[in-house]
């Protein structure tokens, strides 16, 4: 991980030991200004690793916000999604509520109207006779009569057989009744149930945008924080670069004595903060969110 990089490039306690201002007393200008100039390029090497490793930190957690956000936004698509099919599925379980509660009554109406015509045929006068009669007009029956079965015979059992003609019509309404209120109740059913699964998906996708939402809020305080890091990382750097800039200009010993003398001043204001650096990168290392770095190529 970049943090962990930059935590172990951040150990210049040996450096900074070998650079002690007692040395001084017993070096040449020349070989303590080399050794202090070495020193400065060692840590301004060290400023810049954690310069580009925040740098980087910092690129990583936005990109990382960026991805949380696309995310989020699929989400509410697909929410948005389950909340019309909830929409769809709920108004569909209420209509066939309705309509079985009617279906169910048409049922009950035609099978009592087939039960009342059924036993009203069976009781209708001459319906023997009629038996009878229906026999003589079959030719394959032993019963068979031409004499029997007459016109007028027919036209006298006229009612009799229009109620027998009546009554395959009625079960047959029964029939259908019945079929349509299985068809339905089946369709209820599947309705329940696809209402079910909109509203369980409905509540699981609503709470994993509130972790994506809280996600990005710690994202964005990360952010914030790392951001505020850098510019002091880079004032040191720049602090450095500037210091070695003027002190490859000096060429009398005299002034390298005195620019000496600056240089090793300032290297403990410097040394300080660049340790300030290290406790901030190992603070972000222990406590920023797992996974933070996800969105990043490893390397």
């Amino acid at each position: 991980m970049f943090l962990g990089r930059v935590a172990a490039i951040l150990v210049w306690g040996a450096i900074a030991a070998s650079f002690q201002p007692v040395a001084l007393a017993q070096s040449t200008v020349d070989q303590d200004y080399q050794r202090v100039q070495r020193w400065y390029e060692l840590t301004l090497e060290n400023a810049q690793a954690a310069d580009a490793a925040m740098t980087q930190v910092s690129a990583c957690l936005e990109q990382r916000e960026t991805e949380l956000s696309q995310r989020i936004t699929e989400l509410e698509t697909v929410i948005g999604t389950l909340a019309t099919e909830e929409v769809k599925q709920a108004a569909a379980v209420s209509a066939l509520s309705g309509s079985l509660t009617l279906l169910e009554s048409n049922l009950k109406d035609a099978e009592r109207l087939a039960a009342k015509a059924a036993q009203d045929f069976q009781n209708l006068p001459g319906r023997a006779a009629y038996e009878k009669w229906k026999r003589a007009c079959d030719s394959t029956s032993p019963d068979w009569s031409i004499y029997v079965c007459s016109y007028g015979n027919r036209d006298y059992f006229g009612d009799i057989a229009k109620a027998e003609r009546e009554l395959p019509g009625l079960i047959r309404r029964v029939e259908i009744a019945r079929d349509t209120l299985t068809g339905d109740s089946a369709k209820l059913a599947e309705s329940r149930r696809l209402l079910a699964v909109a509203r369980q998906d409905l509540e699981a996708t609503k709470v994993v945008k509130l972790r994506r939402n809280l996600e990005v809020a710690e994202v964005k305080k990360w952010q914030f924080e790392v951001r505020e890091l850098i510019p002091p990382i880079r004032s040191v750097v720049n602090r450095i670069e500037s210091i070695l800039a003027r002190s490859r200009k000096v060429d009398v010993v005299d002034e390298r004595r005195q620019t000496l003398l600056q240089m090793t001043v300032i290297s403990e204001d410097i040394e300080r903060s660049l340790n300030q650096v290290k406790v901030q990168v190992e603070r972000y290392k222990a406590v920023l969110p797992q996974g933070w770095d996800s969105s990043c190529k490893r390397g």
